[in-house]
């Protein structure tokens, strides 16, 4: 599925991504209906899920594209989709009580690239996204027991799988 806001395309994922997301985050997971996040609801405070919202204006152009493969054997010639959007007020209640327009602080969206990794042992990925704000990384696939990542040569992230995986136990 993808969401195209204004023509630039912010959400270009499967459905088994989003489902491996929610499941990331420890939320409920049903198998026929999969969320897209505009929102991180598991913020600790009001402000951290306000500034992850997709704040939408009326002359805004949303667009929501739904692939569906091919038609199972003895399935409905014209599936019917059926969705519910959450949504709240644009407008929100400054810190003296009055109530203000909602501002967009940033564009939600989710990026797939794909990583071909030639060999075992160090590879080295010079492709990555650039933007003013990346908040995870999900590697998925291949056996991979360790990372690390380098921001203008300095060393910004490193951790071996095991303690990687502890971390997100907690």
């Amino acid at each position: 599925m993808e969401i195209v806001l204004n023509g630039d395309s912010i959400y270009d994922v499967t459905g088994a991504q989003l489902k491996f997301l929610e499941a990331y985050k420890k939320l409920y997971v049903d198998n026929n209906t999969p969320v897209i996040p505009f929102a991180d609801v598991t913020g600790r405070t009001l402000d951290g899920r306000a500034f992850t919202g997709l704040v939408t204006k009326p002359t805004y152009n949303l667009v929501l594209r739904i692939y569906l493969p091919d038609q199972p054997q003895g399935g409905a010639a014209e599936p019917v989709l059926d969705g519910h959007v959450l949504t709240s007020s644009v407008l929100a209640a400054g810190a003296n009580g009055q109530m203000i327009t909602r501002q967009r602080l940033v564009v939600p969206g989710i990026q797939t690239f794909t990583m071909n990794s030639a060999n075992r042992g160090e590879n080295t990925f010079r492709s990555l996204p650039q933007g003013p704000r990346i908040r995870r990384i999900h590697f998925q696939g291949g056996d991979i027991s360790k990372l690390c990542i380098f921001r203008c040569r300095l060393e910004v992230f490193d951790a071996t799988k095991a303690l990687n995986d502890g971390s997100f136990e907690k």
